[in-house]
């Protein structure tokens, strides 16, 4: 989970919206192609560079979601499942 965040907030933090072939959780806005299928992504890409108001809303909704797998939450959170479990 970290480690997709990461790559997340990398891609967001550069003002590109992300695309990933799968779900990406609390993405709704996400862009989706199957791998290996260069066709879909290119009209996926394509679909983004004519549209760049939906590439704004993609990076500000992509931004909000990276957010939640910063390494200081996960951090969070992972301490306090071993507060959880060391009492």
């Amino acid at each position: 989970m970290a480690s997709a965040g990461w790559r997340v907030m990398r891609l967001t933090g550069e003002n590109r919206p992300a695309s990933f072939e799968g779900r990406v959780p609390g993405a709704p806005g996400a862009v989706f192609a199957p791998g290996g299928d260069a066709e879909a992504w290119a009209g996926a890409v394509n679909g983004l560079l004519d549209d760049p108001a939906r590439r704004e809303s993609m990076i500000t909704e992509g931004r909000t979601v990276a957010e939640r797998y910063s390494w200081p939450l996960v951090a969070q959170r992972v301490l306090a499942v071993y507060r959880r479990v060391t009492g």
